[in-house]
């Protein structure tokens, strides 16, 4: 139940005090628990006492909670020692990434406040002369699209990371089309997720 998590959490930030305003929680990337993850997460922002940081970039109501089959996950690298990843495929899990759902928070009454922008929830997808990356934003989830006659943009889009942060982009519809690099960059070491 998302409302009983937020208010367990709000509890327990009030009872840690003020030196304890940001919160980081983590949980299974599955889909179910991702799923209450971002229930959590709405609940929080309807309630208005805590700020989400990340790894959303707005404070709408979560379009990955739109259709079923979504969910808003990341996936990180795991380097298993030979004989733990031995075991790891031997019980079919995979041996080299996981997935992980994660949100930061902060008290709404300190001095935070929501990021904005869009940012990269899936990977690259390539097809007949374009690449196409999925983003989560406040027009909800759509595309980054550019064109590999655009090579410059093609590239850019073609190497953004999950979790990368972008500036708004314009969409036409559900598509936002990049025709030159200059308005993307690729993140350094510090401009990812948190």
């Amino acid at each position: 139940d998302a409302d009983g998590h937020a208010d367990t959490l709000r509890a327990s930030l009030q009872r840690v005090g003020p030196d304890a305003a940001a919160f980081v929680l983590v949980d299974a990337g599955d889909h179910p628990r991702a799923r209450r993850l971002q229930r959590l997460r709405d609940a929080w922002v309807t309630a208005g006492d805590v700020v989400v940081l990340g790894p959303c970039p707005h404070r709408d109501p979560c379009p990955a909670l739109v259709r079923e089959r979504d969910w808003c996950h990341d996936v990180l690298e795991k380097r298993l020692p030979p004989r733990l990843a031995a075991f790891a495929r031997a019980v079919g899990r995979d041996a080299d990434v996981m997935a992980a759902s994660w949100l930061v928070g902060a008290r709404a009454d300190g001095d935070v406040r929501a990021g904005d922008g869009v940012v990269v929830i899936g990977e690259p997808q390539r097809d007949k002369g374009r690449v196409r990356l999925p983003v989560c934003g406040p027009a909800g989830l759509r595309f980054v699209q550019a064109l590999k006659r655009h090579r410059g943009a093609f590239d850019t889009v073609a190497a953004l990371p999950r979790g990368a942060r972008l500036p708004p982009l314009a969409a036409d519809g559900d598509t936002a089309h990049v025709d030159d690099a200059a308005g993307l960059s690729l993140p350094g070491p510090d401009d990812g997720a948190p």
